[in-house]
């Protein structure tokens, strides 16, 4: 991939990497975009600035779990969801279960 690197005069003809530039700037509008969504909904009737707040932690919990995510092998991630949807469906099972119960 040519296009991901390139010679930049600020750096001093160092060359520097494009691609984590861009991954950068698209994580950064991700946080943006979920702050602002956050703000116009207002979430659990909180007021504008908390749901400001609260879109933006949440924006950057995601972020950070996808940078977790880039460093798992694929089977081990193929073996956590299929935990995980097993899992739910044990849940899903039990309160349906419990649910026919008579206390």
């Amino acid at each position: 991939m040519i296009a991901s690197f390139a010679p930049c005069c600020a750096t001093g003809g160092k060359v520097v990497n494009v691609r984590s530039f861009e991954i950068t700037a698209v994580r950064a509008a991700l946080v943006i975009i979920l702050a602002a969504a956050s703000y116009h909904l207002r979430p659990f009737h909180l007021s504008s600035l908390e749901s400001a707040i609260l879109g933006l932690v949440l924006g950057i919990l995601l972020v950070g779990c996808e940078i977790r995510l880039q460093k798992v092998s694929i089977a081990r991630l193929v073996g956590a969801a299929i935990g995980f949807t097993t899992g739910i469906l044990a849940a899903l099972m039990m309160s349906h279960l419990l649910g026919m119960t008579a206390i």
